[in-house]
């Protein structure tokens, strides 16, 4: 295995060794997606880019079917009978409170608006601080929207559910590894490296020593030579080139 891919498959493994504490349903769902990303690194080692892709497919698939649940069964819900115009009301109210507070004290001011909610039992305001209609406004404020919403689930007591989130989302989440796992697939290198990998111990010079020097096996072995040095060369020319 090339050693980029190698590197994929200990954090594939690593990721799998630090979810042990994490509780169902999520160490499940996260487990099915790991051993996903386990069958697209083995199905890239063999050269079956192809097969690869499509598994990462099934993996992502399997990443929005997880995150769906946790916002249906954790985030807040928007109340029963609440209209859209009224969601709409109280999302401008938000803005125009956040729009006093400098960026860079954004997220504070986000999480004092949390607690005065909770604290008021103000279900409409978190619907709207956690579960969607800010988003957009978030990221005009180049804040994470995953972040605000870790940070709103700590103030509301649940950090073993923000903790899930950030497996899920955070920078070193399992879509994270995903998205870098897509990235070494789609990398020439990569399969240069595989191909070298494969070619290598055919061209093993204790096998010299078996040849008489003509014949069948002796071509073969030059042609076998000139394949590596040929690939050898193209991955040194496309490094080259990346740098």
């Amino acid at each position: 295995m090339a050693n980029r891919l190698e590197e994929m498959a200990t954090k594939v493994q690593r990721f799998s060794g630090e979810i042990a504490g994490v509780g169902e349903p999520w160490r499940g769902g996260i487990s099915a997606i790991l051993s996903q990303l386990q069958l697209a690194i083995e199905s890239c080692a063999a050269l079956r880019e192809v097969t690869a892709e499509g598994i990462l497919d099934r993996a992502d698939d399997l990443v929005s079917a997880q995150l769906t649940i946790f916002r249906r069964e954790v985030l807040p819900n928007c109340p029963a009978g609440v209209s859209e115009a009224a969601v709409f009301d109280r999302k401008g109210d938000l803005i125009r409170l956040l729009d006093d507070v400098p960026a860079n004290e954004s997220l504070s001011a986000i999480a004092d608006l949390a607690r005065e909610a909770l604290r008021d039992r103000d279900q409409l305001t978190l619907y709207c601080l956690a579960s969607g209609p800010l988003d957009y406004y978030y990221r005009a404020r180049q804040l994470s929207r995953d972040g605000v919403r870790e940070k709103l689930l700590e103030i509301a007591g649940r950090g073993k559910e923000a903790d899930v989130l950030q497996r899920l989302v955070g920078p070193r989440g399992v879509a994270a590894l995903l998205g870098e796992l897509r990235g070494a697939i789609r990398d020439p290198m990569v399969t240069m490296e595989i191909e070298q990998a494969m070619l290598k111990p055919k061209l093993d010079l204790s096998d010299l020593a078996q040849l008489d020097g003509s014949g069948k096996d002796a071509e073969e072995f030059r042609e076998m030579e000139e394949e590596y040095r040929r690939v050898a060369a193209m991955a040194n020319k496309l490094s080259g080139q990346q740098k």
